[in-house]
């Protein structure tokens, strides 16, 4: 079971990412304000939210039920693996879902894309800052 939550956290963090940088790319080219925060873009945010929390959900199983405990701070890989890679991107998530919460009750269009991109852009680069390359790029899981 812990190696298709595995599996299953890599493939989805590809989506997440694409997500991701195709929000924030549609959000600095409408943060104008002149196209309207509404329709499929919003279902894309909605869906980008929901495949963030999704890998948050196997991030977190993947902890607990990992052997990352106790945490091993002399140890690199397993400091990354046990602590510096989920508590970053436990942050990352929660300025995504910042970004989704102000667009949602911004006042205008503008507001809306600003949050977005401000807020998402931000957890991108956390989560860019602490993915394990390593796996994006070993073929053999």
């Amino acid at each position: 079971m812990y190696l298709g939550f595995k599996h299953m956290h890599l493939t989805l963090s590809y989506f997440v990412l694409f997500l991701l940088i195709a929000v924030i790319v549609v959000s600095f080219l409408r943060r104008s304000g002149h196209v309207s925060y509404a329709g499929g873009f919003k279902k894309v945010v909605l869906a980008g939210l929901i495949s963030a929390h999704l890998q948050l959900v196997f991030g977190l199983y993947l902890w607990f039920s990992g052997p990352w405990w106790p945490i091993q701070m002399k140890d690199s890989f397993f400091r990354f693996r046990g602590f510096e890679h989920p508590v970053t991107m436990l942050i990352a998530i929660v300025l995504i879902t910042i970004g989704y919460s102000k667009a949602k009750r911004a006042q205008t269009d503008a507001k809306a894309y600003k949050a977005l991109f401000g807020f998402w852009l931000a957890g991108l680069l956390l989560i860019l800052l602490r993915l394990p390359y390593e796996a994006y790029f070993s073929f053999a899981h």
